[in-house]
């Protein structure tokens, strides 16, 4: 499938109230889930990276591999994508369709496919907008010729400013959703959104992998207008934008088994990486 002539901007100017967020429905006994979700910590560490470091909301596609043997979707990568508005709003994202071509064909070409799509609430619940649905509804659509899944990816960085610095608020907020084909008349007509409860996994040459991919991310984004200095402190909090990000890392590292050792010397690598390419230069250079 082509995704360079069938491109989807994430979106419609015409709906109303576009940004009213919707509450996901969980997979349970009433509604089983149509197939196990596994998550790979190092797509997931990729996407909190490119969140956290960015001031405005992110965007990009998610590779992985599905078997509808055994109704099996794993998540094994992220591929960053350039925004139509990066840099002019936190509230909504448009992927571009260029670097959305050019993403799809470096996952295909790395032998994954393409399974889903992620972006980041920078300062609210990662629930799926109005204009978040209208763009899942387009995707499962498009992919369902193929018989093959495709997945959001919601994540929230950043707690909102009235929250105090509490451990939980430290760690990402992300959901996976996909929509039923039930229409809600509650949400304007729009299919139910259900969450998943994924598991998250290692793969095999984590430090390897996760940091080289990091270190792509890292000289995509430097120098950029939206673009964070890591070093500098939260708004209104004392602390510095560098410990919120390693603090979420180190807990999805943890999740996954990886002893606090090992843990610990994969944070120190990705701590060099943001240092060298998101911290401020002397005299502005």
């Amino acid at each position: 499938m082509k995704m360079d002539s069938d491109v989807i901007i994430k979106g419609s100017r015409t709906r109303p109230n576009p940004f009213k967020l919707v509450p996901c429905e969980k997979y349970g006994n009433n509604t089983e889930a149509p197939f196990i979700l596994n998550l790979s910590v190092e797509a997931l560490a990729l996407i909190d990276v490119h969140s956290h470091c960015v001031q405005t909301e992110v965007i990009g596609l998610l590779g992985g591999l599905y078997c509808s043997r055994y109704r099996q979707l794993n998540i094994l990568t992220a591929e960053p994508c350039e925004s139509l508005t990066a840099g002019t709003s936190d509230l909504q994202c448009e992927m571009d369709p260029v670097s959305q071509a050019d993403a799809f064909e470096r996952l295909t070409k790395a032998g994954y496919q393409v399974v889903g799509w992620y972006h980041s609430h920078p300062t609210f619940v990662p629930n799926p907008s109005l204009r978040d649905l209208e763009t899942q509804a387009k995707y499962q659509q498009l992919f369902a010729d193929g018989n093959q899944p495709f997945l959001s990816l919601i994540l929230n960085p950043y707690s909102t400013p009235h929250q105090t610095l509490t451990k939980n608020n430290l760690v990402s907020k992300y959901k996976c959703l996909m929509l039923s084909e039930h229409i809600s008349s509650s949400q304007n007509e729009s299919r139910t959104p259900y969450a998943f409860n994924p598991l998250l996994v290692r793969r095999e040459k984590l430090f390897y992998n996760l940091t080289h991919r990091l270190e792509e991310l890292c000289s995509k984004i430097e120098g950029k207008p939206s673009t964070l200095c890591i070093t500098d402190k939260l708004r209104g909090k004392d602390m510095p934008y560098l410990t919120k990000i390693l603090t979420s890392l180190r807990h999805h590292f943890e999740t996954t088994g990886l002893s606090k050792i090992e843990s610990e010397r994969l944070v120190d690598q990705i701590r060099a990486i943001l240092l060298e390419h998101l911290r401020s230069k002397p005299n502005g250079k």
